[in-house]
């Protein structure tokens, strides 16, 4: 039983078309009062945006919206904010940052890795300043002529630089292989750069995703002649990125140009601070040995606090770089603990088991639920889709049947009422959108999908059965070995329609007690999309159908009418002589095709795959 609270950040109504979303961007595009200059400058002045992932064609549905533009889109799909927001080193960046501390000490071992380095480090720092003032002692025993305490030091200095040598390595070690720690310097340096940093990475985060995107949508694409829409938009976004990195460069020249002149002054600076001393007279009263000995000492202090002043000022530029980059993990973090928030209001309940035999339907029990923009999609949906009775779906563009099956999936979240599934939810109600997930694998692995670690238990008779109710035997004929793994997409492979048959032998080899279908044989011809759903009905599976085609009604017994204007709907059932015509079409498509009539729905709804091969 699904028990849905909505939330405001959900999903969309429907995916849009590509053809919606195309035409939608060459809107913009040819919007006159619009340049491309004071396009890309608004990009630029709202670049805090996110890219509006369900404006995408969805391959789970041909459902529609209205094809309203969002408010603040660009021609790239992206939504825009009407506010720019700062990203700098205050608060909040500090508790993002101790959120992602503490997954990164989750393991005590880490932890202690910290610890040790630490440790490491400061031990490291007194024995490089020990070392440092060696050469200053070396001065005075030479000077002296003392071969004793000469002897001394040198073995005393031998141990003291494998000591160092040997932390330094720990430390290096450590940094590069477990941990990053960069210190806090200039935040009038650092701050430009963070902000600058965040939104160069955001730049380029949906640099790539449109790419991706195009490279998705490559055909509808190129049939809609959308190819200049789509180089124009890429060609702003690569501009886009451009210019944030152009950003992040200006800002930074500051800091550059600190950091390079500490490194070049040090050399300067040590001479000049071990000169005032020794002009002032303050060392006059010392023999020339001592004198030697305070301005090796001095020399080597001034340069290596320079030294240490210089690492710290490049680090600068490292935590500028760290706080662009929590304030990425830090949103992505916030947005999944929203959605585990969500998610916490959903309750899933399962009847009881004694109530399963006597109840193994899918009741919709007075269902209301909204877009996120607060359309009605359907209003006090009261229905129960029982065993034995096929059900269609029907309805205009925009009515919701999509979405319907949403929230039958528990994708969706509902504002009202409440939606009870069978107990065993994922064995007996499988669902089939209009283009399934083909993942790369063997054959056998995309007859099991998603059970793929239970492919060594089919064997290639079982392969080879379900493949011939799904009528693929064409493509029995081009694979030899049903365990090669095919490095190509499948997808690529199949044509739609060979897709879509390939998802319904998944379907016959499950065999559920429900098979929710959101137009699944679109692609198909006639003939095979009607041997389909017969092979259905001899397997005893029913159907939910999301369809437009009305000659699929006389493989249904009911008919569910959505509308639109108001989320109000109908149930219509299917006159009788609509099924005794099936029956007639079913009994010549018997005549030249194998018996399936022994094939029944065992007590797991799992076809019998043992049978003989005349059995088919």
């Amino acid at each position: 039983m699904y028990r849905l609270i909505p939330t405001e950040d959900e999903a969309r109504d429907e995916d849009r078309t590509v053809s919606g979303s195309v035409r939608e961007q060459s809107e913009f595009m040819d919007d006159s009062s619009t340049t491309k200059k004071s396009r890309l400058q608004f990009i630029k002045d709202k670049l805090k945006f996110r890219p509006s992932f369900l404006s995408s064609t969805s391959s789970c549905g041909t459902h529609s919206t209205t094809g309203t533009k969002t408010k603040g889109a660009n021609s790239t799909g992206f939504t825009l904010p009407k506010k720019k927001k700062e990203y700098l080193i205050d608060m909040l960046f500090v508790k993002r940052l101790w959120e992602i501390f503490r997954i990164l000490f989750t393991s005590s071992k880490v932890a202690w890795l910290y610890i040790s380095m630490t440790i490491f480090c400061i031990v490291n720092e007194a024995i490089v300043y020990y070392v440092g003032t060696i050469p200053s002692k070396y001065y005075k025993v030479l000077g002296d002529k003392d071969s004793e305490a000469f002897m001394k030091l040198f073995v005393t200095s031998l141990l003291t630089v494998f000591t160092a040598g040997f932390l330094f390595y720990r430390i290096l070690y450590m940094h590069d292989e477990e941990i990053d720690n960069p210190t806090v310097v200039s935040r009038i340096l650092i701050n430009p750069i963070v902000d600058a940093v965040f939104y160069k990475e955001s730049a380029e985060g949906y640099f790539r995703y449109l790419h991706v995107r195009f490279r998705q949508f490559a055909e509808p694409i190129t049939f809609s002649r959308g190819e200049g829409e789509a180089l124009e938009s890429a060609n702003e976004m690569l501009e886009l990125v451009l210019k944030t990195q152009l950003d992040v460069i200006h800002k930074e020249l500051p800091l550059k140009f600190l950091q390079q002149c500490v490194s070049y002054f040090g050399s300067i600076l040590s001479y000049v601070i071990v000169a005032v001393p020794i002009f002032w007279g303050v060392y006059d009263g010392l023999p020339p040995s001592d004198i030697s000995a305070v301005i090796s000492k001095v020399s080597f202090v001034s340069m290596y606090l320079t030294f240490q002043f210089t690492k710290i000022i490049q680090c600068t530029s490292d935590f500028s770089d760290l706080a662009g980059y929590t304030s990425r993990l830090g949103q992505l973090m916030e947005a999944l603990n929203e959605i585990n928030i969500e998610m916490e209001n959903i309750a899933i309940d399962f009847p009881h088991e004694e109530a399963l035999s006597r109840d193994t339907s899918i009741r919709f029990e007075n269902v209301s639920f909204t877009t996120p923009t607060g359309d009605l999609v359907i209003t006090d949906f009261d229905f129960r889709f029982e065993v034995g009775r096929s059900t269609m779906i029907v309805g205009p563009n925009g009515a919701g049947k999509t979405s319907l099956l949403r929230a039958m999936g528990g994708l969706w979240p509902v504002s009202k009422g409440q939606i009870i599934m069978p107990h065993e939810y994922c064995k007996d109600v499988i669902f089939i959108p209009q283009t399934s997930y083909m993942p790369y694998g063997s054959l056998r692995e995309q007859i099991v999908y998603p059970l793929t670690d239970t492919a060594s238990s089919v064997s290639d008779a079982d392969v080879v059965r379900v493949m011939k109710l799904a009528r693929l035997e064409n493509i029995l004929e081009l694979i030899d070995d049903f365990d090669y793994t095919y490095t190509h997409d499948w997808n690529k492979m199949l044509s739609p329609g060979e897709q879509q048959k390939l998802a319904f032998a998944r379907l016959f080899y499950s065999c559920p007690m429900f098979a929710v279908l959101d137009e699944a044989t679109s692609s198909m011809d006639t003939t095979s999309e009607s041997e389909m759903f017969r092979q259905c009905r001899l397997l005893n599976i029913t159907c939910i159908t999301v369809c437009h085609n009305p000659r699929l009604e006389r493989f249904h017994q009911q008919k569910v009418v959505l509308d639109a204007r108001g989320g109000g709907w109908s149930f219509v059932q299917i006159q009788e002589q609509d099924q005794d015509q099936d029956d007639q079409d079913d009994q010549d498509g018997r005549d030249d095709r194998p018996d399936n009539s022994s094939i029944a729905r065992t007590a797991s709804r799992r076809i019998d795959l043992s049978l003989p091969e005349d059995a088919l």
